[in-house]
C-alpha cells in the first residue's frame, strides 16, 4: 500500500515443521505475527494451525496484544498435555504514526534496518513460549511487555525464526544473529525493495549452509 510493504517467505526444512507466519492491515494499523512451533513433526504442524487460527479469531475480535498474546498461551496449554510450545512475536503498527508495539514469547528478537545506521536489534523483554507460561493454581499470570518502537519513513523491520541464524557453514560455523545483520545491512545499502531484500536474504541463507536446511527459515 502507499503506507507500507510487507514481504515474507518461508523457506521449508525437509522435515515436517511448523514456521508460520500472518498479517493484516484493517484501516490505520498493519498486524503481523511469527510462530515457531517446538519439534519437527506432524504435531508441529498441527500447532501451527492452532496458533494461526487463534491468532486470526482474537485479532479480528479487536483485541489487544496483551489479550492475544495470553489468549495464544492458554490456547496452546489446553491443546497440549506434554509440554509442547510455541515461540513468536505479535506486532501492531499505527500506521499515521510509525508506532509500533510487540511482545516477544521467546522468539529471536527482529531487526530494526535504517538507512545510514544498519540493522540492530530490536529489545522487548520475552515471556515464556506460548504453552508453557500458563500461571499454576493460586498464582497470577504474568503480564507481556509491550514494547513500542517509533518507525521514520524508509525503515524495516526484520522478524525471523531461529532457521535463519542457526544454519552452519562448512567449517561449522553459525550464521547467527550478527552475520544475519551484517547481511541485511549490506542490502539495505542497495536501497532495495522489501520483497528484493527477503529474496536475497534466503538466498544468502541457503549458500551459507553446509547441507540441506535442519529446520525451517
Amino acid at each position: 500500500t502507499p503506507a507500507i510493504d510487507i514481504a515474507g517467505l518461508i523457506e521449508p526444512a525437509y522435515d515436517v515443521g511448523g514456521d508460520c507466519f500472518d498479517y493484516a492491515i484493517n484501516g490505520a494499523t498493519a498486524d503481523i505475527a511469527l510462530f515457531d512451533p517446538v519439534g519437527h513433526t506432524v504435531e508441529s504442524a498441527l500447532l501451527a494451525g492452532l496458533v494461526i487460527g487463534a491468532y486470526r479469531h482474537q485479532r479480528r475480535e479487536g483485541r489487544n496484544l496483551t489479550e492475544i498474546h495470553e489468549t495464544l498461551d492458554d490456547a496452546i496449554s489446553e491443546h497440549s498435555a506434554d509440554l509442547s510450545f510455541v515461540t513468536g512475536q505479535l506486532a501492531r503498527l499505527e500506521l499515521s504514526t510509525g508506532t509500533l508495539q510487540w511482545t516477544n514469547a521467546g522468539h529471536p528478537a527482529p531487526l530494526l534496518l535504517r538507512s545510514g545506521t544498519g540493522a540492530r536489534t530490536m529489545s522487548c523483554p520475552p515471556t515464556l513460549p506460548w504453552g508453557l507460561g500458563r500461571p499454576l493454581s493460586g498464582s497470577a499470570r504474568q503480564a507481556p511487555t509491550v514494547a513500542t518502537e517509533t518507525l521514520e519513513p524508509g525503515d524495516g523491520v526484520l522478524f525471523f525464526t531461529d532457521g535463519a541464524i542457526e544454519v552452519r557453514n562448512a567449517e561449522g560455523r553459525e550464521l547467527g544473529r550478527n552475520g544475519l545483520a551484517d547481511l541485511a545491512s549490506r542490502h539495505l545499502s542497495n536501497d532495495l525493495r522489501p520483497e528484493q531484500t527477503v529474496r536475497h536474504l534466503t538466498r544468502d541463507v541457503l549458500e551459507y549452509r553446509q547441507d540441506t536446511l535442519a529446520d525451517d527459515s
